[in-house]
């Protein structure tokens, strides 16, 4: 039945191909998941056993069937889980020397374990949070100045 479900999403780390019968699968279960009526989610095991979920659960299934069915990497981990300084800016996709400027610049909180820093997922998702707003910002002010000094043209918007 090949390797079980957990593992796969545990470990899981970057875009993946899925076949069609799964992505068909996630698609189908988004749709289900999307038009939920007023009464409570139930789990049915394969034995037929039933469970009501809280709704917590219920839209982190949602989420994650989401990303599943756009063929989104998906990654389980507990906010508290501590990672290395490389696993670390892996996950924000930047150099592991720069990621150590940001901690030695105090932006992201870490501890050190020897020679060795070790960060809180929790922090560095924070600050990944925090960056990313900071983009988002700077590029609505520089779209903004664009149009006010005329550097935005429709005609190519178009194109």
């Amino acid at each position: 039945m090949g390797e079980p479900l957990m593992s796969r999403f545990t470990t899981l780390s970057g875009p993946r191909e899925t076949d069609e019968n799964e992505r068909s699968t996630y698609v189908q279960l988004e749709r289900l998941l999307n038009c939920r009526s007023n009464a409570p989610a139930r789990f049915v095991t394969p034995s037929g056993e039933e469970i009501e979920i809280p709704e917590t659960l219920y839209l982190l299934l949602r989420h994650i069937v989401q990303l599943l069915a756009n063929d989104e990497p998906v990654c389980i981990s507990p906010t508290n889980k501590e990672l290395t300084s490389q696993q670390a800016a892996d996950l924000l996709n930047v150099s592991r020397p720069y990621l150590v400027q940001l901690l030695d610049r105090e932006r992201i909180p870490y501890r050190r374990v020897g020679t060795h820093r070790r960060i809180r997922l929790e922090d560095i998702l924070a600050y990944k949070r925090r960056r990313d707003e900071e983009r988002r910002i700077g590029l609505r002010e520089l779209t903004a100045l664009s149009q006010q000094l005329g550097m935005y043209d429709e005609r190519q918007e178009q194109q």
